[in-house]
């Protein structure tokens, strides 16, 4: 059971949040709790995205089948790991891959978005309700 309690409805939660709970119903069929990182990713990736389970697979090993795609794959795994703190290859290798600026923006704030929502899910103990998925072991 979660420590921070979450809204049985979407007319339970804010007003001001109905709308995007609606069209986050509508886009996936549920309004689910807060987004748990691996668990809901690999749901999207799957159901929203049609990503293959051999990509999803991937993604979750800190890689992409897709050339392009793996250099973000790679680049925002770092950045998790070494806390933002990446090289100047780190940088020149997903410029390299055809990244611009803004979309390396992006990637940092996809993963601090992630850790974010990690964060508060994990203090929150919310319930997961998505399909559980285990996080690979990392050596």
């Amino acid at each position: 059971m979660s420590r921070i309690p979450t809204p049985a409805t979407i007319e339970a939660t804010p007003a001001a949040s109905q709308p995007l709970l609606q069209a986050v119903k509508k886009q996936l069929g549920i309004a689910p709790n807060l987004f748990y990182c691996l668990s809901s990713h690999t749901y999207l990736g799957r159901h929203v995205a049609k990503l293959e389970d051999a990509e999803n697979t991937a993604n979750r090993h800190g890689s992409s089948n897709d050339i392009k795609a793996d250099a973000a794959v790679k680049f925002a795994a770092k950045v998790t790991k070494l806390r933002g703190h990446v090289t100047g290859a780190d940088f020149a290798a997903v410029k390299a891959a055809g990244y611009t600026d803004a979309q390396i923006i992006e990637i940092v704030q996809h993963v601090a978005l992630n850790t974010w929502t990690n964060y508060i899910n994990t203090v929150g103990e919310t319930e997961i309700d998505f399909p559980l998925i285990k996080a690979p072991k990392v050596a």
